[in-house]
C-alpha cells in the first residue's frame, strides 16, 4: 500500500468530498487528518501545483503577493516543510503509477 506510514490532510476546495478522499487515503494504507501539524507528511490541495512550483523556486525568490494568496493551511504546511500535492496525486496512485512525491517524502 503506497501510503502506509503517511498521514495525509487536505486544504482548500477540492472537487472530491473530504469523506471520499479519506476513504481513498485509508484504502491506500494512509491515515487521514483534518488538521495540519508535524505528523502530516502530505497535503492534498487545489493549490498543489502552484505550491510545488513555488517551493522549487524558493531559492530564486517567490513573489510575496503569490505566497500571500496561499491558504492558511498551505502556509502551515509550508512552514512545516510538508509536501503539497494536487488532487491528481490520488488518481496517479489509483492507476498504480509511482509518484515522485512519495519518493521525495521518503
Amino acid at each position: 500500500q503506497p501510503l502506509t506510514g503517511y498521514v495525509v490532510s487536505t486544504a482548500g476546495r477540492l472537487s472530491t468530498s473530504a469523506a471520499t478522499i479519506q476513504k481513498q487515503i485509508e484504502r491506500f494504507g494512509g491515515t487521514f487528518s483534518t488538521k495540519i501539524d508535524e505528523n502530516v507528511g502530505i497535503v492534498i490541495s487545489s493549490q498543489g501545483s502552484f505550491f510545488l512550483f513555488a517551493s522549487e523556486d524558493r531559492d530564486r525568490g517567490t513573489r510575496l503577493d503569490e505566497v500571500q494568496k496561499l491558504s492558511k493551511k498551505i502556509q502551515d504546511a509550508q512552514a512545516l516543510n510538508i509536501h503539497v500535492v494536487s488532487e491528481e496525486f490520488l488518481t496517479e496512485i489509483e492507476k498504480d503509477r509511482p509518484s515522485v512525491v512519495i519518493e521525495k517524502c521518503k
